[in-house]
């Protein structure tokens, strides 16, 4: 409970150092989905540990997307436009651009999460217009 409040993220397996967390925390996962984890063990764990059960896949991608929003938002305030795919300088705008425009796309399909809308709406005011 304490690494996750300390890190924001659950222990990695391939961490050095992390790994008897993280199997701890992967023995949980399977005894649940088996239906061997004891009631007052799940209670425990979503009570102190909430979002235990998330893939973490789930977490990874969300890290992920979090880390472009951090990227694109230094981006635009050194230098003050969107990143550009076909006359971008360095890969890593060209992943950016990639990026926010899978995010409109999303959105226009509507399957953009409210909260990732509103996050990109509040940290990057006009992100859908461009």
């Amino acid at each position: 409970m304490k690494f996750r409040r300390g890190y924001g993220r659950f222990p990695r397996g391939y961490i050095e150092g992390e790994q008897q967390l993280y199997s701890f925390l992967q023995s949980q996962r399977e005894r649940y989905r088996a239906g061997k984890l004891q009631e007052e063990r799940k209670r425990y764990l979503d009570t102190s540990l909430p979002g235990w059960l998330t893939p973490p896949k789930a977490e990874r991608e969300h890290a992920l997307w979090q880390q472009r929003l951090r990227e694109l938002e230094k981006f635009l305030q050194e230098k003050e436009r969107y990143p550009r795919y076909k006359t971008a300088a360095i890969s890593s705008e060209k992943v950016l651009a990639v990026w926010i425009t899978h995010q409109r796309k999303q959105l226009r399909s509507g399957k953009l999460s409210e909260l990732r809308e509103k996050t990109l709406d509040k940290t990057i005011p006009g992100w859908n217009l461009a």
